[in-house]
């Protein structure tokens, strides 16, 4: 079966759900950590796959609201998390929820408005003295 190769324009929400399908399945491992936020004296990072992933569809905001949420995390003492972002079916909006790993919601946010095109999975792993933030993929 040969790849078809055409100009037509991609919409926004193609191209961002592609993008999110590439960092998704192909982000295995990181060359780096990085610091999410100084507030948290350097104990929250991230990975390459999920730096990119924020940089290329413009979510730096989803960060930020895991960072608004780092001492309620902290004190329920869980070892892995996992962070959703699961949207509206009116598309509008969507809801950040964090999880044990299995089914118990330890946080919830509704969230009015994302331009967000697709629902979004991330895995939170904690080592006893840093939290760090990683596509499924990199686990």
């Amino acid at each position: 079966m040969e790849t078809q190769v055409t100009n037509e324009p991609v919409t926004l929400e193609e191209r961002s759900n592609l993008l999110y399908g590439i960092y998704k399945s192909q982000s295995t491992g990181t060359d780096s950590y990085h610091i999410m936020n100084r507030i948290t004296g350097g104990k929250l990072i991230m990975t390459d796959g999920v730096r990119n992933m924020f940089e290329e569809l413009q979510c730096y905001w989803l960060g930020d609201v895991i960072v608004s949420y780092y001492q309620n995390f902290c004190r329920l003492n869980e070892d892995f998390m996992t962070v959703k972002i699961i949207k509206n079916l009116n598309g509008s909006g969507c809801t950040f929820v964090m999880t044990d790993g299995d089914t118990k919601e330890l946080i919830t946010q509704r969230i009015t408005y994302t331009d967000l095109k697709q629902n979004i999975n991330m895995y939170l792993q904690f080592d006893g003295t840093t939290y760090c933030l990683m596509m499924p993929s990199e686990y």
